[in-house]
């Protein structure tokens, strides 16, 4: 029975039913209490552990952990045990107790090496790594990132996989490292390409936008987030994912293609409301700046108020600051100053208590010229000074992120080349070995003419040879000395173009076998070969035409004696 509130239980916490899960989780472990099921009990404690964490209450969740890591010990259960000091450690994490954390997480990880359990190590693994990026070693957090993955690659666990390298991916997108982070995201991409874990694939294409997003290169964040939603709409047959239709708007808002934005920015909404999800203030925002740059002021005022009663209700600072500058600005524009006074007031005062500079800056900038148009010096000089103290502040820091994204964009541009130039020598080495092997067929060709010839020639010679003895009986002799000589000749011509032959069909084997090395010398090669096959070919031209009697003679006077 208690297995059974138990497995109830974890279906209620999946499905984010967590007073519900508790109070299964509770009777579960009373009935295990009640058999003295020291392992029932700590299994339930640790499930109630990390509901209590889910709620934010930490601590009630850690007393929890630690009693079933107790029970667990006691009952001398080794899988329970460490499932319970990773727990803990996981908690102690989210705490930001990072020393505390290492000290469980190791626990575990030492019983699940003597266990020999390289799923439960590879899982810890990846605790240990999270604990160091929460402390902001992202050093050490990739160092266990690879450990986990080689388990991984070691179970062919496809999913584990691409999970470190996006987890990779991550750390080094918050530690700035841009080309590093794109690297290791599409290596996760690539390894769940083609298969049926389409979860995976949609996270690694949306947050490859989102890094896209980043470093400015619109194009690229509009790209994948398009392919995110495709990939969406094949896993589940549903209808297009607003938020990715969402997401493209934002990167076609920032590209200034406002048009484009604006379509996108309604079809999410339309999507959304079709599906009977929430339109957040976030949506409307995004409405009100493309309406805005498309001029069209009171659908941008409209949407920009929406935005701020949205976040009113939901206590979204970013959201609401944002929308009453952009309320402030139109209200500035349309010649009303002390409404736009006081938006950009509200809008100031809620940056300053959130910690936002950037939002600061721009909201004192209105004020500014807000006092300036009202004639209040005083006040009018506060703000600028205000505005230029904060963006010489934030000068440094955008410069880091240019310079951070400027060296993203020149990796992969840099690799794209050395792709490209690579293609190209290929290209151009695999041109010359065919033009090479063309040549060499040529030549073979030309020989094998040549051969042919010579045959026919000597053939047709010894024909004439026999009619001549059969006519003239009474030069026999002549005629077979002639013969033989003839025979003397072409058996020396035959050891003449053996030579050459060899040497020509021998180059061309090398230069096939290996084109850098034997392409020129061999040419050469080649080239003087077959002048010394023209040369032997001339002279057989020669004796055809002594024998027709075509070979012409020319005459020089000379003296015989100087």
């Amino acid at each position: 029975m208690s297995d059974w509130l138990y497995t109830k239980g974890r279906i209620y916490e999946k499905r984010e039913q967590l007073d519900s899960a508790l109070v299964l989780y509770a009777t579960a472990r009373d009935l295990a209490a009640s058999n003295n099921d020291k392992i029932g009990i700590a299994s339930c404690q640790i499930q109630m552990g990390y509901v209590y964490h889910e709620k934010n209450e930490s601590r009630k969740g850690l007393d929890l952990l630690k009693k079933a890591l107790k029970l667990s010990r006691e009952a001398g259960e080794q899988e329970v045990e460490a499932k319970a000091a990773n727990g803990i450690g996981r908690v102690y994490s989210f705490l930001s107790e990072f020393d505390s954390s290492n000290i469980y997480l190791n626990q575990a990880l030492e019983i699940n090496k003597t266990l020999g359990n390289k799923r439960g190590m590879a899982e810890i693994y990846t605790n240990i790594a999270n604990n160091y990026g929460r402390a902001s070693q992202m050093k050490k957090a990739i160092e266990y990132f690879l450990l986990s993955q080689k388990l991984m690659q070691e179970m062919n666990d496809i999913p584990g996989v691409t999970h470190t390298f996006r987890n990779i991916g991550v750390t080094y997108f918050f530690e700035g490292k841009y080309p590093e982070a794109l690297q290791n995201l599409h290596e996760a991409l690539r390894v769940v390409e083609g298969t049926e874990h389409h979860a995976d694939i949609i996270q690694n294409l949306d947050f490859l936008g989102e890094v896209y997003m980043t470093i400015e290169d619109f194009e690229n964040a509009r790209l994948y987030w398009e392919k995110a939603g495709e990939a969406y709409k094949r896993a589940y047959g549903e209808k297009t994912n607003p938020e990715f239709v969402f997401k493209q708007g934002r990167a076609l808002l920032l590209k200034k293609d406002f048009t484009a934005a604006l379509a996108n920015f309604l079809e999410s909404e339309k999507l959304k409301k079709e599906m009977g999800q929430f339109v957040g203030g976030d949506l409307y925002w995004n409405l009100g700046q493309a309406y805005e740059m498309l001029s069209e002021y009171k659908a941008a005022e409209e949407n920009y108020a929406k935005a701020v009663d949205l976040s009113q209700s939901s206590n979204t600072y970013l959201i609401k600051l944002k929308s009453l500058y952009g309320l402030g600005k139109i209200a500035e524009g349309s010649g009303n100053v002390a409404q736009a006074g006081n938006y950009y007031r509200e809008s100031y005062d809620l940056a300053r208590k959130a910690g936002l500079k950037e939002n600061e800056m721009n909201a004192a900038a209105g004020l500014y010229r807000v006092y300036k148009k009202q004639n209040n010096a005083t006040e009018a000089l506060r703000f600028i000074e205000i505005s230029t103290n904060i963006r010489d502040s934030l000068f440094n820091e955008e410069n880091t992120r240019k310079i951070a994204k400027l060296e993203a964009g020149f990796e992969f541009e840099k690799e794209k080349h050395e792709l490209e130039f690579a293609q190209q020598r290929k290209s151009a080495q695999e041109a010359g070995v065919r033009r090479m092997l063309w040549i060499a067929l040529a030549v073979t060709g030309l020989l094998l003419a040549i051969g042919i010839f010579y045959f026919r020639s000597k053939q047709k010679a010894n024909a004439e040879l026999s009619r001549l003895n059969e006519q003239i009986l009474h030069q026999k002799e002549k005629l077979e000395e002639l013969d033989h000589a003839k025979s003397r000749f072409f058996t020396n011509i035959s050891h003449e173009f053996r030579t050459p032959l060899t040497i020509i069909s021998g180059v061309a084997g090398q230069i096939m076998d290996n084109p850098d090395a034997w392409a020129r010398k061999g040419g050469q090669m080649i080239k003087q070969n077959s002048a010394n096959l023209l040369n032997l070919v001339n002279q057989i031209l020669d004796l055809r035409k002594l024998e027709a009697k075509e070979l012409k003679l020319n005459m020089v006077q000379g003296d015989v004696v100087h």
